[in-house]
């Protein structure tokens, strides 16, 4: 949970005023805060682990907390948690001394050290504190007691006063931790970790290139005898990682493509050609192809009327698709044909019913008459990641009205 490592590099400031001592912090900006818990102690060390913090009180959101004026001094730091009650780690310790209390003296310093070089061979860990008493020291590899040290110098893999050793333990990522207590206690002195990656790490994992085509189908219409029907655009773009290197093809005569190859995101215009064609309907395909990509096929359907058809709105595609990058730009406007699939005059009108849905004309509503075409685009602007879906309404005096689904799609960024 990102939000939680974040969490714990909260800053912890001390004011004063005549009601008393104040703790604030800087706010957490993570959706799934639900808020912080505030521990207390009378000694150091002062953590979860060491035995004496007690919990002073549990907040929502807020990001500051009396604590009053104690007479001797205090020890405080806080976690943060979310709605699962999944907690974050601890934030720094903060000290309250009252005034004329002579600071505390400050807590044994504990370090570690890396001997050996864990990319190229075997490697082990020596440890120090700085407190001059009887020291024993608990020594823990990947979060398992691996051995207990009584004497100094502390080391890793050996045990017992003997000087760090080296060893091989698995390649990978490995975790190796010294929690200090004098001799004979549980009472915590202080603790150190250190993570190192053992040999070379993997690399990650390349994702292959992906087709993306937008919309997922088309459709033409046009009167038989009549003009060719309005051109239109099939956008292609990578949904995946690597080069999309791509090829188009169609299966029908009446339909002609152009390009019919290319590299990354891209348009595609489609021609039909009316002709001699019969009334009818007529369908095809247009087959998109690439290089380790699983191919994609887009169908396409051509109704030529009769002359003696009344007016009839024929919208194509009958639906839009977006898909963009959350913090990246917005996708590419796309198309949204119109034409009379019947006869005499159409008059229509278009509105959009979704605020991150623009019709690119005067307050987001079109009309005109006959074959047109409305370019439509979207906005990602604040929204975050998820599906969103919106309709443009086409209609016209004696046509029923048809409606065309628009769905945005925005994903999470795409891995560098």
């Amino acid at each position: 949970m990102n939000w939680v490592r974040a969490i714990a590099g909260i800053i912890m400031l001390w004011s004063s005023t005549v009601w008393g001592a104040t703790l604030t912090w800087t706010a957490g900006n993570e959706p799934d805060l639900a808020g912080y818990r505030v521990y207390q102690c009378s000694q150091l060390p002062c953590t979860l682990s060491s035995g004496n913090a007690s919990l002073l009180a549990t907040l929502g959101t807020a990001t500051s907390f009396n604590i009053g004026t104690p007479a001797t001094t205090q020890y405080y730091f806080l976690t943060a948690h979310d709605f699962a009650n999944n907690s974050s780690p601890e934030s720094a310790t903060t000290t309250f001394t009252p005034a004329g209390t002579p600071p505390p003296p400050p807590p044994p310093a504990v370090s570690l050290k890396v001997v050996g070089d864990p990319a190229t061979g075997p490697w082990g860990v020596e440890g120090s504190t700085t407190d001059l008493r009887d020291v024993m020291a608990t020594v823990r590899l990947d979060g398992v007691v691996h051995h207990i040290e009584n004497n100094t110098p502390y080391g890793f893999p050996s045990d017992n006063g003997t000087t760090a050793t080296t060893g091989l333990f698995g390649t990978g990522s490995h975790t190796v931790e010294f929690v200090f207590y004098p001799q004979g206690t549980t009472s915590e002195i202080g603790r150190a970790s250190v993570t190192v990656q053992e040999g070379s790490p993997s690399p990650p994992p390349v994702e292959p290139p992906a087709i993306g085509a937008s919309p997922t189908n088309l459709s033409f219409t046009a009167t038989q005898g009549g003009a060719n029907p309005t051109t239109q655009t099939l956008s292609i773009s990578n949904t995946g990682d690597g080069t999309l290197s791509w090829t188009a093809a169609d299966n029908a005569s009446w339909l002609t493509l152009s390009p019919v190859s290319g590299t990354g995101d891209r348009a595609v215009t489609l021609t039909v050609t009316t002709g001699a064609l019969a009334a009818g309907t007529y369908s095809a395909a247009v087959t998109l192809n690439a290089t380790e990509a699983d191919s994609v096929t887009v169908p396409v359907t051509f109704t030529v009327a009769t002359t003696s058809a009344p007016p009839a709105i024929g919208a194509s595609p009958t639906s839009l698709s977006f898909t963009a990058r959350r913090g990246g730009s917005d996708p590419a406007t796309q198309t949204l044909s119109i034409s009379n699939t019947g006869n005499g005059t159409l008059n229509w009108t278009a509105v959009d019913n979704a605020p991150w849905l623009t019709l690119l004309t005067l307050l987001g509503q079109a009309s005109g008459t006959g074959n047109a075409v409305v370019p439509v685009s979207v906005s990602t602007d604040g929204l975050a990641v998820g599906t969103y879906t919106g309709s443009i309404t086409l209609s016209a005096t004696g046509a029923t009205s048809v409606t065309v689904p628009v769905t945005l799609n925005i994903k999470r960024q795409r891995r560098r």
